[in-house]
């Protein structure tokens, strides 16, 4: 896993992969970010979109969560939220 030799700002993470879903990725990605000063923000990229798969990404420990199909503006505008989150800490 490349979290495992650095640091990055921000990762956009799918949910379904085959042989691991996202979920899977993402706890194993913020056990490796423990002790560390930085954290990345790590957004759910799925094709699910309904109110409850989004609760479910956040209650997992997503930062974010953008459905699929991405549209550029919209995604855009969600990556700019992302940013200025991330810069109020």
């Amino acid at each position: 896993m490349l979290i495992k030799d650095k640091d990055y700002d921000i990762i956009l993470l799918d949910i379904q992969m085959p042989g691991i879903d996202g979920y899977q990725v993402l706890d194993e990605a913020r056990q490796l970010e423990e002790g560390r000063s930085k954290k990345a923000f790590i957004i759910a990229l799925t094709a699910h979109s309904l109110p409850e798969d989004v609760e479910k990404s956040k209650a997992a420990g997503f930062d974010e969560h953008i459905s699929k199909p991405i549209r550029k503006k919209e995604f855009l505008i969600n990556i700019k939220e992302v940013i200025e989150r991330m810069i109020k800490g």
